[in-house]
């Protein structure tokens, strides 16, 4: 049939793709890149304008400490989202209200200025090895920013590249057509 408005179809053989935008459960574009940036002394970081525009819309975000190496910073409805679906894969209900509360008190919130700045509470830095006016690196993860020590993105990240490298050799291009 017809595409509707904002929707693009391609034809490819006999399947149809649907290149229509996904709608993100999240509520926001999906972040993306890598970004360093230093730690001021206060523990306040800025972040790049590409990772800033849904922190400063809703003026927070929710900093999560994830196994000892990073904070995930994630607005309130991505927050929710994760908490949700967390929630729902337990097994035992009764522990849906208890696994709530701890996502709320181990993730505080973080106001973000207009000038997409925040202060990471120094528990938090503690909690992941980030030292005062040390390097960061900001990566936009989907639905995330990932906030790193420097030194330890070098050491476990950044050789990640080379597999995207390969996953992107066997890539022919997008299918072409008209929509």
């Amino acid at each position: 049939g017809m595409a509707g408005a904002g929707e693009s179809r391609t034809e490819r053989g006999t399947a149809t793709v649907d290149l229509a935008r996904r709608a993100n459960v999240f509520g926001h574009d999906a972040l993306s890149g890598t970004y360093r940036t230093r730690l001021e002394a206060n523990g306040r970081l800025v972040l790049p304008s590409a990772l800033r525009s849904p922190f400063t819309a809703s003026a927070t975000g929710h900093l999560l400490p994830r196994k000892g190496q990073l904070l995930w910073l994630l607005t309130p409805q991505a927050f929710e989202v994760m908490v949700d679906e967390v929630e729902a894969r337990q097994a035992d209900g009764m522990l849906a209200n208890e696994t709530r509360s701890l996502f709320f008190k181990a993730a505080p919130k973080v106001g973000v200025d207009k000038q997409s700045r925040f202060v990471v509470p120094p528990e938090l830095r503690d909690a992941v090895g980030i030292e005062p006016e040390s390097e960061v690196v900001l990566a936009g993860a989907i639905e995330r920013v990932e906030i790193w020590p420097a030194w330890r993105w070098d050491a476990t990240e950044a050789s990640k590249f080379v597999d995207l490298d390969l996953l992107l050799d066997g890539h022919k291009g997008l299918p072409t057509g008209t929509a």
